[in-house]
């Protein structure tokens, strides 16, 4: 009797959840089609835009083709390609206001454009190169190596960067090379202070390097030469003290991380050469761009792949917390 009970009780709960999402969408997609504005369905669809399909009529088209001002924050926008070097600022209505070059003797695409000091840009050039250039694109010093995703600059103008290179590394893989990635620090003039490696910071916590070693699922982003450990896509210099309760979490110059293939997120302390705080390897999946918020709150992008839920990403905010072993407070949309 108690067990029919309890068949009857879990039958009625699961057709209450139905109904009650099955109304959530409904009440979404009339509200799409009442305002014109995407669908709770088309917004859970959209963890990257790359490209949208464009009908033959339109081709003739260029430049800003849809503006509404008081939808938008008036404002001077970059935009480059990653398909070709260079770029240019342009203002709302698509007029060009000044265009940066790449006048090296073999210019790479870029992958990133990040604003310095005094009229002057750093630039990533995927696996190839870091170099910044000033105003009139003119090439103030160039750095050859595996730069990838993301830069941070401190308070002294020191430059704090991703760079990945293939290591041999027999406890994480007996039989081929891994991608390592190191946070690399530059001087202003672009000469490498100093180099910390993941794998050695891995090697420094059991848990996290008891994962990577027992880890599965490999991935070749870079090649197929070299197991692709880490593809670290952020790095952020911690600006000042963080606190869960009475406890310090994060101390000013830490660097917050993101390593997408560890589903990890975590804090670096540069001068002890060890994370000091991380989450993610039983929560996040595939993750990206992890960005600490005013409100001591993690913002974080996940692409969710395991999930089965019919969406390819979340975005969350995440509230840290002292002891590893306590799940932080998570906000997700």
């Amino acid at each position: 009797m108690v067990r029919r009970i309890i068949t009857v009780a879990v039958v009625l709960t699961c057709l209450i959840l139905a109904v009650v999402w099955g109304i959530w969408h409904l009440i979404g997609n009339r509200e799409s089609q009442t305002t014109g504005l995407p669908s709770i369905d088309e917004l859970a669809a959209l963890p990257y835009v790359t490209w949208v399909p464009v009908d033959e009529t339109e081709f003739s088209k260029s430049g800003v083709t849809l503006y509404h001002p008081d939808l938008c924050h008036d404002g001077i926008n970059f935009y480059f390609t990653e398909n070709k070097p260079g770029g240019h600022f342009f203002d709302m209505s698509g007029n060009v206001l000044h265009r940066f070059s790449d006048n090296r003797h073999d210019p790479g695409t870029w992958q990133l454009v990040e604003p310095y000091q005094a009229g002057h840009f750093l630039v990533i050039v995927q696996s190839e190169a870091m170099f910044m250039i000033d105003w009139n694109s003119n090439i103030q010093w160039e750095l050859q190596g595996g730069f990838h995703h993301d830069v941070t600059i401190d308070e002294s103008g020191d430059i704090y960067t991703l760079m990945h290179g293939k290591i041999d590394a027999p406890d994480f893989s007996s039989t081929e090379p891994v991608r390592n990635d190191w946070l690399v620090i530059l001087t202003k003039d672009g000469e490498i202070k100093k180099k910390i490696s993941f794998v050695d910071l891995l090697r420094k916590k059991k848990k996290l390097y008891e994962a990577a070693i027992n880890r599965e699922e490999k991935r070749y982003e870079f090649g197929k030469d070299a197991w692709d450990l880490f593809h670290s896509n952020s790095v952020q210099l911690i600006d000042r003290d963080v606190y869960s309760g009475d406890q310090r979490l994060f101390k000013k110059g830490d660097v917050l991380f993101c390593a997408r293939h560890q589903n990890l997120i975590g804090a670096i302390d540069v001068e002890a050469e060890e994370i000091v705080w991380y989450w993610g390897p039983d929560d996040l999946d595939f993750p990206h761009h992890a960005s600490l918020l005013e409100n001591d709150r993690i913002l974080i992008f996940d692409n969710v792949r395991r999930s089965g839920m019919g969406i390819q990403g979340r975005s969350a905010t995440v509230v840290p917390f002292a002891h590893p072993r306590l799940r932080p407070a998570v906000s997700e949309w």
